[in-house]
């Protein structure tokens, strides 16, 4: 297993198959060459095109949350 999901989310998760492939997609990951996206069914209403960043820490690591 190269990385997780978060408890709040389903979807694909990534193995290597060998030693060699979970290490380079680990390093990946580590200098954020892998871009993770994220589709979310969320209760309420915002502003029609409105766009914002979320920026909140989780377990002692960034965590930046783009939305639309």
């Amino acid at each position: 297993l190269v990385h997780r999901l978060d408890r709040e989310t389903t979807g694909l998760m990534v193995f290597g198959y060998t030693q060699k492939a979970a290490a380079a997609l680990s390093e990946m990951f580590q200098k954020n060459s892998i871009r993770k996206v994220y589709e979310a069914l969320v209760l309420g209403e915002m502003e029609l095109g409105a766009r914002s960043t979320l920026r909140i820490p989780l377990e002692g690591k960034e965590a930046v949350t783009h939305y639309e």
